[in-house]
């Protein structure tokens, strides 16, 4: 009992100590006025900032990298390089294949037979579609 009696006593403010007197509303108001303010700032900027990226209009600068002409003249130059390059490791072998399985021919050997290869595709070409037993045909005009 004795001690909820002490615990009361601490609580009554005693005649010695220093009363603070009730925070003024008005200065509290204002501190959380420029609090919101300053986050509605924020908020603006960042919306000014996705609005100008979003409407930015497609230039010359914003432009795809690849579409310059400094790059279709580098790409070409590549090509062309490669080209040159799978020319004169494959000169004189055939048909590209060569250089890997180790046959060379001139071209001017093979120019012929392709060239006899070519005219019976497209002169004479062969019609002929196998049936299911494989034995007979038939040819693509029936």
């Amino acid at each position: 009992m004795t001690s909820r009696l002490i615990s009361l006593l601490r609580l009554i403010p005693h005649g010695g100590g220093q009363v603070l007197p009730p925070p003024n509303s008005w200065a509290l108001v204002s501190l959380w006025r420029r609090f919101f303010q300053m986050q509605e700032e924020e908020r603006e900027e960042a919306m000014q900032i996705m609005a100008e990226a979003l409407e930015k209009p497609a230039s010359v600068d914003n432009a795809r990298p690849t579409a310059s002409d400094e790059a279709y003249n580098a790409r070409m130059e590549f090509l062309k390089e490669h080209y040159r390059a799978l020319l004169t490791s494959n000169a004189g072998t055939m048909g590209g294949l060569g250089g890997s399985v180790g046959i060379t021919q001139s071209t001017a050997e093979t120019t012929p037979t392709m060239q006899r290869h070519e005219n019976q595709q497209v002169h004479n070409p062969n019609l002929d579609i196998p049936t299911q037993d494989g034995q007979s045909y038939v040819t693509l005009a029936q």
